[in-house]
């Protein structure tokens, strides 16, 4: 008696909740992304209460549903995830898990009713009502193009701007065309689940062959229903639903037979492959998609068909943007730029004010995109101006939606600007428009667009960083990253919650150069890892591999701290992994991004190994990179891969004492400094002329030396009018380290104590802000040049006591460069002490401080191959015989005679310095007449 009980009581409150649904319930609306939705049952509003018809919920989001009738129960598919819900209860079970609502379902024209809380709970998206607009916002998972023109991943624009050809002709009044006529009005009205289903009932009852006419065209509007959805939810899958649409509408027709299902087939056909452009394969899809836009263009010519030839200008010019964020970034964006124009000749704010808006925001981004290629000043006024003719018909009043859009438009023109000139006020002024399109993009109405722009936001405070209080605005970026995280979750919007976490990683690599490096790259890792959690290798390759060559920075930046060796290594598979993908054939511009990372790579590993070999993988890895970025096409490329050159060639000049090598590091860097001038971009050009100053001092120790020693000192100095103290603190350390290390060669020519003391206020300066938590490589090293400088001052000056303050230093640093068995396993280092020992044992314990001097050599030696370093090996060899000689005037004069000989003899036949080889010269004239005695 109770369970009858309780049966009836669930059926009373069922039938109550039916009696009390709203009077107004047709006029319901609903939104997804702000584009208003129909489904073919209303919603229902029940006791303030709002529900929504299951299937056609769970259909639009691509969902299989079907009822089982012994248990009331309705159950929706999709790619292994199950969502159900029973008739009369308060529950739906998602993935295996019960989630209780706050009503129980009903059955309402026999359709199963569900409360709106099942789309946030079951289908993971956020649902708002607004009563007193009577809809319900739904945000889906709106796509959108990303134009990446400079890897910036800014440029947004709205797939929307395709145009689809609906085919509606009248073709009757029999009831298989009237079937179609009704869907095609329901898929005006975007009820598309309603749309769907009726053209599909209508497929049932006709044949491809006996009804061609009306199969492609029912197929046709199918293929535009999935492409409009794609738009908004499921991007992948509901393009490639519309893909198979459109050709089984092409099987039935051709340009010469059912033409206008042909045309209109091809045009819908080539959108959804843009669409799968964004997804995977850009240039094989986007190959397809141009394909089928030319056979299109046969039927819709500008004469016959002046409103369908225009809408392909347009979708061409989308294609070109989609497709220079993929290789000939300038090419493609100029391309794109000739079909907005002419679609621009059709699209008038007469005749079609939406699609001019949209076009003028197209066009403006794509002369942002080119402002960072060529002609920067003039593209970028033109973006500008582009701009401005939307906000001249454009107001926040009157078209919310497109002003906002534009203001984040401008905003990413004026960061683009930042990027070439000013950048303080441009970037303000960035920040100023991003915050415009905040008031009427809100996390409410707008979640996707409010992440996105907030995303922009980000990454106008990472440049206002680069000028002034670093920290701070990085600090911002962070927190505008975090601001979109509160929409975007994996859950409801996997690919904008990968890319929010992308550019977050970004944040934190960028923050770890300021203070807490190891924790702020830990983070930067965490966050390039969750945005792994979606970019798969499989799913999309093209993201995996961006994010895997991110994450390779991060380790090489690791590895500057600890595990130097392990890190760097790893960073180097990362990059090998990205360019599985990242194919010179394929993505040519990403694979000349990695391959110049590489080389930094390869470089940092020769510091490590000192294996000479991974130089010339370093080389090999830039000279890949050139093949894709020329001077013409890439010039900002171009000169960063050739001032990277010039550093490794630098490196190898000095290891080999080779002038050819050295000429090429000098020629690598006037390569760059053709781009990289001091009026507009003054930070490239002092590290150009830093690495010029580098090759200088390489090529001094070969031939003129006071002359390249001066021009090294003058190279350095040149940096510190563009690398002060307050702006650009660690460029300004670095400079001060140059300055403090090349003291000691200037020292070792011509010995003068201002140019000693002039060092050693140098590595002071550097001190101020490399220290041993934040930088402990680069703090190790001016310390070392610190201890050396003041070796130098105590031999020119005969003090000990100075040479004492040399050797604390020594002692401090000793003690973090011995490892758990007590060896010093760092070959430099044993160098420089083994020169402090030899300077000690001019003042006292000379045999002593000889010995250990020795020994210091003698561990370095075992350390370093000569084929890796010659260079190197040369200078210990030279310095184990000068203290060889000593000693043998101290005891075991032949035997100590004869190991300076050798010495002597191996130094001898890898020294380039005319100079040096004379004076080893008459060193080995000296043993071998006093061995002659």
């Amino acid at each position: 008696m109770k369970k009858i009980l309780g049966i009836l009581v669930s059926a009373l409150i069922i039938i109550a909740q039916i009696t009390s649904v709203g009077a107004n319930s047709d006029k319901l609306k609903i939104k997804i992304d702000n584009e208003t939705i129909e489904f073919a049952m209303p919603l229902q509003l029940v006791n303030n209460q709002l529900f929504v018809p299951f299937r056609e919920t769970m259909t639009l989001f691509g969902y299989s549903v079907s009822w089982d009738k012994n248990t009331n129960t309705a159950i929706a598919m999709k790619n292994g995830k199950l969502i159900s819900s029973k008739l009369g209860s308060r529950e739906i079970t998602a993935d295996g898990k019960k989630i209780t609502l706050g009503s129980v379902s009903y059955l309402h024209q026999q359709r199963l009713y569900v409360p709106v809380q099942a789309i946030e709970s079951g289908l993971k998206k956020i649902v708002k009502w607004k009563s007193n607009e009577n809809t319900l916002y739904i945000s889906g998972s709106k796509n959108n193009i990303n134009v990446n023109v400079q890897n910036s991943n800014e440029c947004v624009i709205a797939v929307g701007n395709n145009i689809l050809v609906n085919i509606t002709n009248k073709y009757g009044v029999n009831e298989i065309n009237d079937k179609i006529n009704d869907a095609d009005k329901l898929l005006e009205n975007n009820n598309f689940t309603g749309a769907i289903g009726m053209y599909e009932t209508v497929l049932e009852n006709i044949s491809s062959t006996q009804n061609p006419e009306e199969y492609g065209r029912t197929k046709v509007n199918i293929g535009n229903a999935y492409n409009r959805l794609a738009a908004m939810i499921d991007m992948e899958d509901n393009a490639e639903k519309a893909v198979m649409a459109y050709e089984a509408a092409l099987k039935v027709s051709t340009p010469e037979k059912n033409t206008v299902v042909y045309a209109a087939a091809r045009n819908g056909l080539a959108y959804s492959y843009v669409i799968l452009a964004q997804v995977r394969d850009t240039e094989k899809n986007i190959s397809k998609a141009l394909d089928s836009y030319s056979q299109a263009m046969k039927v819709y010519s500008r004469d016959a068909y002046p409103q369908e030839y225009a809408q392909i200008q347009n979708n061409l010019g989308s294609a070109y943007l989609v497709l220079a964020g993929s290789k000939d970034r300038q090419k493609n964006l100029e391309t794109a730029m000739e079909y907005c124009n002419e679609a621009l000749k059709y699209f008038t704010p007469e005749k079609n004010i939406q699609k001019n808006i949209k076009l003028h925001n197209t066009l403006g981004l794509i002369y942002t995109g080119l402002g960072m290629l060529s002609d920067s000043e003039k593209n970028i006024s033109k973006a500008f101006e582009e701009f401005n003719e939307v906000l001249k018909v454009c107001s926040i009043d009157k078209y919310p939606n497109e002003y906002g859009y534009v203001q984040n438009n401008i905003g990413q023109c004026y960061g683009k600007l930042a990027d070439i000139r000013d950048r303080e006020e441009n970037a303000l002024k960035a920040i100023k428009a991003y915050n415009e399109a905040l008031k009427v993009v809100t996390p409410e109405e707008y979640p996707v667009n409010y992440a996105v722009t907030n995303m922009c936001l980000s990454s106008t405070y990472v440049k206002l960083s680069e000028v002034r209080n670093s920290g701070e605005n990085l600090t911002k970026a962070v927190a505008a990253c975090n601001e979109s995280l509160k929409v975007l979750s994996i859950g409801r919007y996997p690919l904008n919650y990968a890319d929010a976490q992308n550019r977050l990683g970004t944040v934190y690599f960028k923050l770890a150069s300021l203070s807490s490096k190891r924790a702020n790259l830990m983070k930067a890792i965490n966050a390039y890892n969750e945005a792994l959690k979606v970019y798969t290798s499989t799913k999309y390759p093209l993201d995996y591999s961006l994010n895997t060559s991110y994450l390779g920075k991060c380790y090489k930046g690791l590895g500057e701290l600890d595990d130097r060796q392990a890190n760097t290594e790893k960073a180097i598979k990362l990059y090998d992994e990205a360019l599985k993908i990242l194919t010179f054939e394929n993505y040519p511009m990403y694979y000349a991004d990695v391959k110049n990372n590489l080389g930094n790579a390869y470089r940092a590993l020769y510091a490590l190994t000192l294996k000479l070999d991974n130089l010339n993988k370093s080389i090999e890895a830039y000279s890949e990179a050139l093949r894709v970025n020329t001077l013409e096409k890439q010039p900002m490329s171009y000169a960063l891969i050739q001032s990277n050159l010039a550093i490794t060639y630098m490196n190898i000049g000095d290891v080999l004492d080779d002038q050819e090598t050295i000429n090429k590091s000098l020629q690598a860097s006037k390569e760059a400094l053709k781009v990289y001038t001091f009026d507009k971009y003054p930070i490239r050009y002092a590290d150009t002329v830093i690495n010029m100053g580098s090759a200088y001092w390489a090529m001094s120790e070969i031939k003129d030396t006071a002359e390249n020693l001066t021009k090294t000192r003058d190279c350095y100095e040149e940096s510190l009018k563009v690398y002060t103290l307050d702006k650009y603190p660690l460029d300004y350390a670095y400079s001060q380290y140059c300055i403090g290390y090349l003291s000691i060669a200037i020292a070792e020519a011509s010995p003068s104590e201002n140019a000693i003391i002039k060092g050693v206020e140098a590595c002071q300066e550097a001190l101020k802000v490399y220290t041993l938590e934040e930088n402990p490589g680069k703090y190790m090293e001016v310390k070392a040049n610190q201890a050396l400088l003041y070796v130098n001052l105590a031999q020119l000056k005969g003090s000990e006591d100075i040479l004492n303050k040399s050797q604390e230093i020594f002692k401090e640093l000793k003690a973090y460069y011995i490892d758990e068995n007590g060896s010093i396993n760092a070959p430099e280092f044993n160098t420089d002490l083994g020169y402090m020992y030899y300077a000690l044992s001019k003042f006292k314990n000379r045999e002593e401080n000889l010995t250990s001097a020795i020994e210091a050599y003698q561990r370095a030696e075992t350390m370093l191959q000569e084929k890796d370093n010659p260079a190197m090996y040369t200078k210990i060899q030279k310095q184990l015989g000068i203290c060889f000689l000593d000693l043998s005037e101290v005891k075991d004069k032949q035997k100590n005679l004869l190991e300076a000989l050798k010495y002597y003899n191996k130094a001898i036949k890898n020294i380039k310095n005319e100079a040096e080889i004379e004076q080893i010269k008459i060193y080995i004239t000296r043993i071998n007449n006093d061995l002659s005695k």
